[in-house]
């Protein structure tokens, strides 16, 4: 009798859904890693145990998306063990992809409607305005002054703090927040809480001093607006935005935060100092993929220094090409192991899995984007509008990765997991 309340599908599928909430909720922190790390153990040995005791009926061979996925996972593994480093690849593969595997089929088990899907990002979101909050109590702590130095570790900015990478998380979790706030119909307490929320997060984004946060944010607010076509609140808030902007920034001096100003002149977008020595950081790995165009390095992004320094890139460019010696080597003769990053997903990916790699996932997301889309085509009510705010945050992080590498970290772990959302949801759906 106990080993059948035990083992009772139910029960275990409960505790599936538990261990999903808890990996989601912790998904924006840069602490508790270790709790982080057993939910997702939960996950997986209750996945495996639904597996076995509970058919899927077929699921999985009729999801495009979920087998194109699998092909990535499949082209990652294979580059990786016949790759020029299978030993630090398959490392990266333990740490990082093995959990992009588990919030993929965490959702593709456990989301069946749309009442999951709300369950499942009121959770998220809820781990992430936890951690604003903790950040406001840290900027409390260090002092408002310190908010405007441009020395990282004097304010709370440091990667071990609550705030650190705050930005990242913003340009995801906070078009979520707008998509649920343009897209669903409230109570006018209800709209000014949700409302003062969005205000309160998107001051801390400011006050963290990320440009491209603030573009990426202000770009997934137009495009919820234009989803729902409210082109007169649009506007509104545009030339709101606009006289802040200009009332604020064109005559205070805000140290840190002075990079503001930058966003209205044209050369921040097309420089190489303007964009934080992005095109140099753009050549240097795009001459690294040239190396091996087709096949790459093997999963993992860390290795790139290796590759830099054996393949006599250091010495050339520390010779020739002084702005990308600047990124990539520092004050150093070589580059040293993690400290690097390609800083563009497209190029990261394709540094990892080649060029057929880099197909693959745009397969991916293509399916994810069509699924998200086709949800909010031919469904009305609540699933057309969760799917909206899918889609939203999708965007989000699309936009992040122009100007940064999100393929793997807590960013991209809310996004395949949200991946798995759109397409279970859909694949449900066509069901019905």
């Amino acid at each position: 009798m106990l080993n059948a309340r035990l083992f009772d599908p139910s029960r275990i599928y409960q505790l599936a859904s538990v261990a999903w909430g808890v990996a989601l909720f912790l998904l924006p922190f840069n602490r508790f890693g270790g709790i982080r790390n057993a939910a997702l153990l939960v996950l997986l040995i209750s996945l495996l145990a639904l597996w076995r005791m509970v058919p899927t009926t077929g699921r999985l061979t009729h999801s495009r998306g979920l087998m194109m996925g699998l092909l990535v996972v499949c082209w990652a593994l294979i580059v990786s063990i016949f790759g020029p480093y299978p030993a630090e690849s398959m490392s990266a593969i333990s740490k990082d992809l093995l959990i992009q595997m588990l919030l993929v089929a965490g959702a593709w088990r456990l989301v069946r409607d749309e009442k999951t899907i709300q369950r499942s990002l009121l959770i998220a979101l809820a781990g992430f305005l936890t951690v604003s909050f903790l950040s406001a109590g840290e900027i409390a702590d260090s002092g408002f002054s310190s908010l405007f130095s441009a020395n990282i570790e004097e304010a709370p900015r440091r990667h071990n703090a609550f705030w650190g990478g705050y930005a990242a998380s913003a340009s995801v979790y906070l078009p979520m927040l707008v998509g649920i706030a343009v897209l669903f119909p409230m109570r006018p307490l209800w709209r000014g809480g949700v409302v003062a929320l969005i205000i309160f997060v998107l001051l801390l984004t400011v006050l963290y001093g990320s440009r491209s946060a603030l573009l990426i944010v202000f770009l997934t607010g137009i495009a919820g607006f234009i989803l729902v076509r409210r082109f007169r609140i649009l506007l509104v808030l545009l030339a709101l935005l606009v006289a802040v902007f200009t009332g604020l920034y064109s005559q205070a001096d805000l140290g840190y935060l002075n990079k503001y100003k930058s966003l209205t002149k044209p050369e921040t977008y097309v420089t190489n100092q303007g964009l934080g020595l992005r095109l140099a950081v753009w050549q240097g790995v795009t001459e690294v993929i040239a190396e091996r165009p087709w096949l790459g390095f093997g999963y993992g992004w860390k290795k790139l220094a290796w590759v830099i320094n054996e393949k006599g890139f250091a010495a050339r460019w520390r010779a020739e090409e002084p702005d990308l010696a600047q990124y990539y080597l520092g004050d150093s003769a070589t580059a040293s192991y993690g400290r690097v990053n390609p800083h563009n997903y497209i190029l990261q990916v394709a540094f990892e899995l080649g060029v057929i790699g880099l197909v693959l996932v745009f397969g991916f997301w293509a399916m994810v984007v069509t699924a998200s889309i086709r949800l909010i085509r031919y469904h009305k009510g609540v699933i057309a509008r969760w799917s909206g705010v899918l889609l939203l945050t999708l965007i989000g992080y699309f936009l992040s990765n122009i100007n940064n590498g999100y393929w793997v970290g807590g960013v991209a772990n809310l996004a395949v997991a949200i991946a798995g959302m759109a397409l279970a949801l859909y694949d449900e759906s066509a069901k019905a």
